[in-house]
Order: C-alpha cells, then structure tokens, then sequence
C-alpha cells in the first residue's frame, strides 16, 4: 500500500495516526510507502481493507532481503 492510500482510507493523516497510536509527524517521514510493520499493523486494523504489500512479514521477520515489490517492477520494466 502507499502512505497516500492509508491517509486516504483513514480520512486524514491525523485521523491515521490517531488510530495507529503515533504521531502525524511520523506519518509525514514515511515517504511513498509505509513501513513494512506499519502496513502489516494498517492490514489488521482495517481487516484486511488495506493489504500490505507483499514481502512485509518476511522483511519484518528478517526472513526475505529489504526490497519492495515496486522496485522489482521498476527492474523488470528496465530490463534488468
């Protein structure tokens, strides 16, 4: 998911860290995505209306190298 997408979800961003218990400022040095733990938090607390993108949970658990299905897009679409 994007950060756009939850803040969009959620109404505002203030509402989305209100009910993420954090702080709009924290929501502001996210970025493009959420991180990985924060999507997975947003995919439980929407029940499943958000989805975390796909690798969070292994990246969270150390499991899978740091690399988001976006950038494997972008490689792929270079011809990498």
């Amino acid at each position: 998911m994007r950060t756009k997408e939850a803040i969009h979800h959620a109404g505002s961003a203030v509402a989305l860290a209100a009910r993420l218990n954090i702080t709009p400022g924290a929501i502001s040095q996210w970025g493009e995505y959420p991180p990985d733990a924060r999507q997975l938090q947003l995919e439980r607390v929407t029940l499943g209306a958000l989805k975390a993108e796909l690798g969070c949970l292994d990246r969270v658990l150390g499991l899978a190298a740091p690399v988001r299905a976006s950038d494997l897009a972008a490689t792929a679409a270079l011809g990498v």
